[in-house]
């Protein structure tokens, strides 16, 4: 396929950043033209496709999104139809504005919707972040810092968009990254004046305000006391304000409500550092279905991966499988995946978790540990026999890394099933077996 598109048209720009999405590097032509060879060119966005040429924006869009393997994660799962439905309302929403949004109507739509969210839709990028950002594109770049203040959700939002694999690349001519304004304290401070405090901000100055007035007059009536002597200390604590004693038990309760918070606190990290660091339920396994797979544009032996996990949303993950797997091999594929490591980058790409494999003795073949075809996409893998919730974020410091200590007795045998210490109870076997002869 190949999409013709004039550069600087919103419509044209809207689609090639979908196409650049949908599809990895290599398997379709972007084409921008300039002003003159749009005129001769005549009428884009033009899409050539096997079923025909396309010309309408709207129905470029859609069509690029059913070709892609990405599908449900670009338009929302097909068993979603409220999931759908949020998408199509966005795209609708940008296409009848003809993918080019300024007002500050429209933008305080997308702040308000983007309050509580990383992304408009649910949890995953979808199509609706795509032709948002496309339509948002060039009014974020004219932004003044007094704007990006008052829609701060909608910076967010955009900073992180544009960072994100398969944007930040910069495959599209139209979407070269913006570099968003990094203030000064003073400069926030002077926005931050400019628009002036909201009714939440200037409730919470008029409360410390009060405070602030009680504090003062407790240290002088403190400060009486101890001029007065023992006898005055006793009679103006007799005749303590209410005010005075429910402010003090208020204090108390408050102590006490930390000290709770603190044992409690105290008790988890005991309970985390008694458990043996080679627990292997400490890590958290689980299955995901490999949606696309691309080579990572700085590093030879690097896939970069968008792995769907179901409830759990989607990820990008780096896997050194290049040598060992063809691109074909790993899409469309379920895989287990180790959940709970910490966000890394990877030669700028940010793998969050790691694809498990299998190798040969001699460890020239690697194959990817795969689970049932029926298990769902997000489900936990355990170890039979053992129990224990996983932690929330592994270690990786020397003597804590849970998965250093148990990663060398995670095998496969002859029946091609994963197990847990085979190799181990193995030896111990034979050594008791030469001890009895």
């Amino acid at each position: 396929m190949e999409l013709v598109y004039a550069v600087g048209s919103p419509e044209g720009a809207a689609c090639a950043l979908v196409a650049s999405y949908a599809f990895p590097p290599g398997s379709m032509v972007i084409s921008a033209l300039g002003a003159n060879a749009a005129k001769a060119a005549g009428q884009t966005p033009r899409l050539y496709t096997p079923d025909g040429e396309l010309h309408e924006p709207v129905t470029i869009i859609h069509y690029l999104c059913d070709k892609s393997d990405s599908r449900e994660v670009l338009l929302g799962p097909e068993k979603n139809i409220q999931a759908q439905a949020e998408v199509d309302q966005w795209f609708s929403f940008c296409a009848s504005r003809c993918f080019q949004i300024a007002s500050s109507n429209d933008f305080n739509e997308f702040n308000t919707a983007l309050q509580l969210r990383t992304f408009l839709c649910g949890n995953n990028l979808s199509l609706a972040d795509l032709v948002a950002m496309a339509s948002l594109y060039s009014a974020m770049r004219r932004a003044s810092l007094k704007e990006l203040q008052v829609y701060k959700n909608v910076t967010r939002w955009f900073s992180h968009m544009q960072n994100l694999p398969g944007i930040k690349e910069q495959r599209v001519q139209d979407f070269s990254k913006i570099e968003l304004p990094t203030s000064s304290p003073d400069e926030l401070l002077q926005a931050a004046k400019a628009l002036g405090p909201s009714g939440k901000e200037e409730q919470q100055g008029k409360q410390q305000k009060q405070q602030q007035k009680q504090q003062q007059q407790q240290q002088k009536q403190q400060q009486q006391q101890q001029e007065g002597g023992k006898a005055g200390i006793e009679k103006r604590g007799d005749a303590a304000s209410p005010q005075s004693a429910a402010e003090d038990k208020k204090k108390k309760g408050a102590a006490a409500t930390a000290a709770t918070a603190a044992a409690a606190t105290a008790a988890t990290a005991a309970a985390a550092a008694e458990r043996p660091v080679d627990d292997p339920m400490r890590l958290d396994m689980r299955v995901g279905l490999v949606r696309k797979v691309w080579r990572h544009p700085e590093a030879d032996k690097l896939y970069c991966e968008e792995i769907d996990f179901g409830p759990l949303g989607v990820r990008q993950i780096a896997s050194g499988l290049v040598q060992h797997l063809q691109q074909q091999q790993f899409e469309q594929q379920k895989v287990i995946v180790l959940f709970n490591l910490k966000q890394k980058a990877l030669r700028g790409f940010n793998s969050h978790g790691m694809v498990l494999c299998a190798n040969s003795a001699d460890k020239t073949a690697v194959q990817l540990l795969q689970p049932h075809p029926d298990t769902p996409l997000g489900e936990r893998v355990y170890i039979e026999g053992l129990s224990g919730e996983p932690d929330e974020v592994l270690s990786s410091k020397k003597g804590k890394d849970t998965f250093a200590a148990v990663a060398p007795f995670l095998n496969t045998k002859d029946d091609c099933i994963a197990y847990f210490k085979v190799q181990q109870q193995k030896v111990q076997q034979q050594q008791q077996e030469l001890r009895k002869q």
